[in-house]
């Protein structure tokens, strides 16, 4: 067991030697790309079918067309016998065949090519593509299906790819590990890149390209070659040519070079004049652009009047029947007043009444007592008068009836007695129980009216509230109606002048007071500014994220992207035309306040 450890190491250490000795040799730099730093290799694509960006240090790829591949050549990729790296992740998305490429030996047109493909279940295929076909080179599967292997990590996990493309050998790796070795016929040589499949998303860290030591050599040999084809060609020309060729030819490019100079002059010129009117006509669409926003603002304006007309009437309405309310409110709360007075003179009367009860029990109590004394009286002259023997039967027997009748007279007296006392006993725990609901209901009818006086006094702070906000409605309304006004004034008169039409002096005048009242008033309060919007939006998006200064407001659930926070229109627009040569389009400056 200790023999086979020992060979197993020592066999890993061999092939592990063998790998940096073979990664070793590619040490010329073709390409280095990391998405951290500019780069101008890989395309920036907003389309509907892809979308490629640089997103957090990384190129995030879209395919969102799940019928045909999409193939990216990298321009400065020309090389043989090269190490190919890169780090990348699939998905995660709902295909589970989604797949990316990676490409070498490729000819600038891809026509012919060497594709290794992973996907994100784990699984990879070789492919050549020669004769606008596909065939399939991977010694496990020929067929072009997809190969599962442990070293893969599926979706959602990144990848190290590594791809030595060495003499006619190309190795594959993945995460450290060969996955294949294999055989190509295609040539030599030729461009890399990227293959994207259907319906696919995934990111790449970096992308490098490395040449072994004879590229470098090979460059410089090509550029020594040309040189010296070009040397050998102009010796030749020189040869051939004449004394007098040669001063005729250098009458001849001296003239050339006159009449080349007055071109350059007359171009030059052309050029500036060419700015000049795209500057104008620029200015002429920004001046149409600003009347037909506000055109729109008027309108929007105008619909907004009506609808605060309709809110105003509807929360007049509302006011009359928050009032209505409000009388019913305090009528309900003088009756609740008046019940509550009733239900405390009633408990005064209920606890004057059981007072008095309990008076009339005490009574009775101490009648019963005495009564009782009287029956213990009596029942020892009985015993006395039993036990006297001196006095005769029959007036014994006749005072012993009278005293069983007193006694049973007494007895039913009591009895009498003890029935008032259990009613007195019920009819006070009758007026305790309502005592208590009486109280009950005093509690309720109190807490009733905190709640009637806390809506009464949430009702009135609301109904302020709306009339202060109509006011500040109306009055910025009055203002931008003012404002439109004005502005509309200005762009007639500027359209006259553009087209060479002068008003009367006296309109133009007032123009310009108006102008300089406006500036002045801008001036004096100095609370606008202007801002470049890009784009509104339903959902948020990171494609303006490359931009500097840039804002994001959210307001209805829409999503505003704007840029930059000027004090004049003439920074806007410059700082406009900048953003509309990075390719971001429909964009328009918008007042905002500071």
């Amino acid at each position: 067991m200790q023999i086979k450890l020992i060979i197993f190491s020592l066999l890993f250490s061999v092939i592990s030697i063998s790998n940096y000795a073979q990664n070793n040799n590619f040490q010329y730099n073709v390409l280095n790309i990391n998405f951290s730093d500019k780069q101008d290799d890989f395309p920036i694509v907003r389309e509907n079918d892809n979308y490629f960006i640089i997103d957090e240090n990384e190129y995030l790829i879209l395919r969102e067309n799940n019928e045909s591949e999409y193939v990216i050549i990298l321009e400065e990729s020309f090389t043989e016998n090269s190490l190919l790296e890169s780090t990348v992740k699939l998905g995660p998305s709902e295909n589970i065949n989604s797949s990316i490429g990676f490409i070498v030996r490729s000819n600038k047109n891809f026509t012919e090519a060497l594709i290794i493909e992973i996907n994100n279940n784990g699984k990879y295929r070789i492919k050549q593509f020669k004769n606008n076909k596909y065939s399939y080179l991977s010694k496990k599967n020929k067929k072009g299906k997809w190969i599962k292997n442990r070293s893969i990590k599926k979706e959602n996990s990144y990848n190290t790819i590594e791809i030595i493309d060495n003499k006619n050998m190309v190795t594959f790796k993945v995460n450290n590990s060969i996955i294949e070795e294999f055989e190509s016929n295609i040539g030599k040589k030729g461009y890399s890149g990227i293959l994207i499949g259907p319906d696919t998303k995934s990111r790449l860290k970096y992308f490098y390209l490395k040449s072994d030591k004879q590229k470098k050599l090979q460059i410089q040999k090509d550029k020594v070659q040309e040189l010296a084809i070009t040397v050998t060609e102009e010796k030749g020309k020189l040869k051939n040519n004449t004394k007098a060729d040669i001063i005729k030819d250098n009458k001849d490019s001296l003239e050339i070079i006159d009449l080349r100079e007055k071109i350059q002059q007359i171009n030059t010129k052309i050029e500036l004049q060419a700015e000049q009117l795209s500057e104008k006509e620029y200015d002429i669409t920004q001046l149409e652009n600003w009347i037909k926003e506000i055109e729109k603002n008027e309108t929007e304006s105008n619909s907004l009047i009506s609808d605060l007309e309709l809110s105003l009437k509807e929360k007049t309405s509302s006011l009359e029947i928050i009032e209505t309310t409000n009388t019913n409110l305090l009528s309900k709360k003088e009756e609740l007043e008046n019940k509550i007075i009733n239900l405390k003179e009633q408990i005064t009367k209920l606890k004057s009444s059981s007072e008095k009860i309990s008076d009339k029990n005490q009574l009775q109590l101490k009648s019963l007592q005495s009564n009782s004394n009287k029956i213990k009286a009596l029942e020892e002259n009985l015993k006395k008068t039993k036990n006297n023997s001196d006095k005769s039967e029959e007036e014994n027997r006749k005072k012993l009836s009278l005293l069983e009748n007193n006694l049973n007279k007494i007895k039913e007296k009591n009895t009498e007695i003890l029935k008032e006392k259990n009613n007195l006993s019920n009819e006070i725990i009758s007026l305790k129980n309502k005592k208590e609901t009486l109280n009950n209901e005093v509690l309720l009818l109190n807490n009733q009216l905190k709640n009637i006086s806390t809506k009464n006094n949430s009702l009135k702070n609301n109904i302020s509230i709306v009339v202060k906000k109509n006011k500040a409605l109306k009055k910025s309304l009055d203002t931008q109606i003012a404002d439109n006004k004005f502005l509309k004034e200005i762009f007639v008169y500027k359209d006259f002048e553009l087209n060479g039409v002068k008003p009367a002096e006296l309109v133009a005048n007032k123009l310009i007071e108006k102008i300089e009242i406006e500036k002045e008033r801008e001036i004096s309060q100095s609370d606008s500014t202007y801002s470049i919007q890009l784009a509104v939006l339903k959902f948020p998006t990171i494609e303006f994220n490359q931009l500097s200064d840039l804002k994001v407001e959210i307001t209805n659930g829409l999503y505003k992207y704007l840029v930059g926070k000027f004090s004049n229109l003439k920074d806007a627009n410059t700082e406009m035309r900048k953003i509309n040569n990075f390719g971001f389009k429909n964009t328009y400056i918008i007042k905002t306040s500071k």
